[in-house]
C-alpha cells in the first residue's frame, strides 16, 4: 500500500453504543437527485452503510492530521504514475485469474484500505464498516446505470482500471457492448478474459479492452453512435491538461457523457473542509477547471450540462462529484 493510502486509515473507535446512522433510499435520493431503483434498494438494505459524524475532538484531530500531511511531500498525478497503475491493475489481473474469473477480485485495492474517514453532506463521517466505500460504489453503479445506460448500445469507460465498473454494468444493464480503455496493459487483458473465459451474467454481453493515452487520445479510435462515455476518477490524473481528451469526446457521436471526478469547482473558499480539499487536490495535481470549461461551452450553445452533484468524498477531498452532459 502506497504511503499516501496509509494517510486515509483512521484510529477512531468503533462500538455499538455510538450514535450510528444508516444511509437509506431517501438519503441516496438526496445525494444523487435521481431515482433509486428497486435493485439499489435491495443493496441498501443488505449492505452495512452505517456511519456516524465525528465528535468535536475527533474533528479537530482530523483537521490537524490533514494540515500536517499537507506539509509533507505527496505523490502527484500525471503520466509518470503509469508504473503504479500497471502494478495495481496487474495485481487485480492475477487475482482475477487465480479466483477463476470471480468479478469480486477486480475491486481495486484502494477500496480495501480499512477504516477510513469520509466526507458526506459537507462534514466528516466515520463509516462503521471498513468496506463502506465499496458498498457505496455498488449502490452508485446501479443508480448510474439505470439513469444513463439502459438505452445505449455500448458503454465506453475511459480510464477503466481493472474493469470492475464495466463488469458491474454488465450485470445491471446487460446485453450491451462494454469497452474499457486504459493506458495500463493489464486492463485490456482483464476485459478480454472477461469476454472469452469468464462465465457471463448475460450471453449477449461483450467486453473489449483497448489502450488509450488520456493525455493524447487516438483520433482514429471511434465510439459507436448513441453510446455512453463514462469516466470515474480517471480524469483526475489530467490536472489542467484536459482539453485534448475533451476535444476527442466532443468529436464522438455519443449520446451522453457521465463523469464522476474530483471537480475543483464544487469547493468553496469560505468552507474549511473545502479549503483543505482544494489544497490537497492542487498538491496532487488533480483535475482542475474542467467543469468551468464545460460551463463556458454551454453558454456558447455547444453542449448542455444535465446533472451536477457533489456525492461523497474521501478523507482529503470530495472525489466523487457527478457531472453529466450531452451535445446540443
Amino acid at each position: 500500500m502506497e504511503r499516501h493510502h496509509q494517510h486515509f486509515v483512521s484510529n477512531f473507535g468503533i462500538d455499538n453504543s455510538q450514535d450510528w446512522k444508516y444511509l437509506d433510499k431517501s438519503d441516496f435520493e438526496r445525494i444523487f437527485a435521481l431515482e433509486v431503483p428497486d435493485e439499489a434498494v435491495v443493496l441498501i438494505n443488505q449492505l452495512d452503510l452505517g456511519y456516524r459524524f465525528l465528535t468535536r475532538e475527533e474533528r479537530d484531530s482530523q483537521i490537524l492530521k490533514i494540515l500536517r500531511i499537507l506539509d509533507e511531500p505527496l505523490v502527484s498525478s500525471g503520466p509518470k504514475r503509469l508504473e503504479t497503475w500497471e502494478k495495481g491493475w496487474g495485481q487485480n489481473l492475477q487475482d482475477y485469474i487465480d479466483s477463476n474469473y470471480d468479478e469480486a477480485a477486480l475491486l481495486p485495492y484502494y477500496y480495501r484500505r480499512g477504516q477510513t474517514i469520509m466526507r458526506l453532506w459537507g462534514d466528516y463521517i466515520l463509516p462503521r464498516s471498513p468496506r463502506f466505500e465499496a458498498h457505496f460504489l455498488s449502490v452508485l453503479q446501479v443508480i448510474i446505470a439505470h439513469a444513463y445506460f439502459r438505452h445505449v448500445p455500448s458503454i465506453y469507460e475511459f480510464g477503466c482500471g481493472p474493469g470492475h465498473n464495466l463488469l458491474a454494468f454488465g450485470r445491471i444493464v446487460p446485453g450491451k457492448i462494454y469497452h474499457g480503455l486504459d493506458w495500463a496493459s493489464a486492463s485490456s487483458k482483464i476485459l478480454n478474459l472477461a469476454d472469452s473465459r469468464a462465465n457471463k451474467t448475460h450471453s449477449e454481453n461483450r467486453f473489449h479492452g483497448h489502450f488509450i493515452d488520456l493525455f493524447h487520445p487516438d483520433p482514429e479510435f471511434h465510439v459507436d453512435p448513441e453510446s455512453a462515455i463514462f469516466t470515474f476518477g480517471s480524469m483526475e490524473q489530467l490536472g489542467t491538461d484536459f482539453e485534448p481528451l475533451f476535444n476527442y469526446f466532443y468529436s464522438q457521436p455519443a449520446s451522453v457523457y457521465v463523469h464522476i471526478e474530483p471537480f475543483s469547482e464544487f469547493s468553496s473558499g469560505d468552507v474549511l473542509l473545502d479549503v483543505l480539499a482544494d489544497r490537497y487536490a492542487k498538491k496532487r495535481n488533480y483535475l482542475d477547471g474542467y467543469l468551468m470549461y464545460l460551463e463556458k461551452l454551454q453558454e456558447s450553445g455547444m453542449l448542455k450540462i444535465i446533472k451536477r452533484r457533489k456525492l461523497i468524498g474521501s478523507t482529503f477531498n470530495d472525489g466523487w462529484c457527478l457531472v453529466v452532459w450531452h451535445h446540443c
